[in-house]
């Protein structure tokens, strides 16, 4: 769903354009990119951008928007926001692009705003969450999914008052991905009067995660938050496997 709604704000974006041509468009093309993991420590997620691809060709093959054929360019950021920026700098400079279209990476989209905002650039859709991305707002910033801190606190809830659970544990992504996550999670559960039993920080390129896991087995929860990319969670899972963890 959340492509969709980036087609349907960038066609009204275009539409709301009173020349025929301007930064990134002209009359037969629309120029827009991402940036995103397509390799690295969160590459699953790279997915996306792949993704992305696709949607955009089924536009085209339609007909495109409002006449014009979407012209997209996806670039490898390696889940590095010194990296995001020098994507998005040559998107802007050497594609001359109308749009960013959505983003993967809350640290590495924090680190772009700044850039962006200054240059003008509309982004539709990062799906990145992070509290510093959403504010303060800029005019040319469209976000369409709920902040770290609301999803983190809505997963709390549903521990705990559907499953009845009153243990949780929380292994987070040590950067501004991961600390939104916990102080969503801390905030749900202050509502409770209750604390996590373990609080598990982990870096993004950690691979060997046999102590993180150790430490949360002996804190004894009934459940597990996993806020951290795809490939450290199927490690975490892999990992608590072989020691017969099953929280």
């Amino acid at each position: 769903m959340w492509i969709f709604a980036v087609v349907a704000v960038l066609g009204l974006l275009l539409l709301a354009s009173a020349s025929e041509a301007g930064k990134g468009f002209d009359d037969k093309e629309v120029r827009v990119g991402q940036f995103g993991p397509l390799t690295g420590p969160a590459a699953p997620w790279g997915a996306v951008l792949r993704g992305s691809a696709l949607r955009f060709q089924l536009v085209n093959d339609e007909g495109g928007i409002h006449g014009r054929k979407i012209k997209y360019f996806m670039r490898d950021d390696q889940y590095n926001p010194a990296q995001t920026v020098t994507v998005i700098k040559e998107l802007v400079e050497n594609q001359d692009i109308f749009a960013i279209v959505g983003g993967v990476a809350g640290a590495g989209s924090i680190a772009a705003k700044d850039y962006l905002t200054k240059n003008k650039i509309i982004w539709i859709g990062p799906t990145a969450s992070a509290r510093e991305l959403v504010f303060p707002q800029t005019p040319y910033l469209f976000c369409l999914t709920p902040l770290y801190e609301d999803e983190a606190s809505i997963m709390t809830k549903y521990l705990v008052e559907t499953e009845k659970m009153k243990k949780i544990a929380l292994m987070y992504q040590n950067d501004s991905y991961g600390q939104a996550g916990l102080a969503g999670m801390r905030q749900r559960l202050a509502k409770y009067k209750m604390k996590a039993v373990a609080e598990i920080p982990v870096e993004p390129t950690e691979r060997d995660l046999a102590s993180h896991i150790m430490k949360i087995k002996n804190a004894g929860p009934e459940a597990v938050i996993l806020w951290v990319a795809p490939t450290t969670a199927v490690i975490s899972l892999k990992t608590a496997a072989t020691i017969g963890f099953k929280p």
